[in-house]
């Protein structure tokens, strides 16, 4: 939560406090539908594989950003799963199966079935 010092640290924070802002605020994001043909600058992205449904906010500045994976329970509806420092991402299946695995877990919590109390 802000405030946040001046380190390095707590203005990627920052930074990527303020895209979700953004995005709850209504203001223009950037999309990627593609996860291998995306602008440099595409703030938020679909992650491969896209049957998943899995999308990442991809905070750039500064760099290296930070990057936020979760999903949509809804329109306009983007549910923050997980979070790490670009430089530590080096396996995107990884990050995808433990975005999954949150979200399988929230959406137990969310929705339960039919019945149980």
């Amino acid at each position: 939560m802000p405030p946040w010092s001046s380190t390095r640290e707590d203005r990627r924070h920052s930074s990527l406090r303020a895209l979700f802002d953004a995005f709850t605020d209504g203001s223009y994001v950037t999309i990627a539908e593609d996860p291998y043909d995306k602008h440099a600058r595409a703030i938020l992205a679909r992650v491969d594989p896209i049957a998943e449904e899995i999308w990442d906010f991809r905070c750039l500045d500064p760099n290296p950003g930070i990057r936020a994976f979760g999903c949509f329970s809804e329109t306009d509806t983007f549910i923050a799963l997980t979070w790490d420092y670009r430089e530590n991402i080096d396996d995107w299946p990884g990050e995808v199966d433990l975005c999954k695995k949150e979200w399988k877990g929230f959406s137990a919590i969310s929705h339960p079935t039919k019945g149980r109390s």
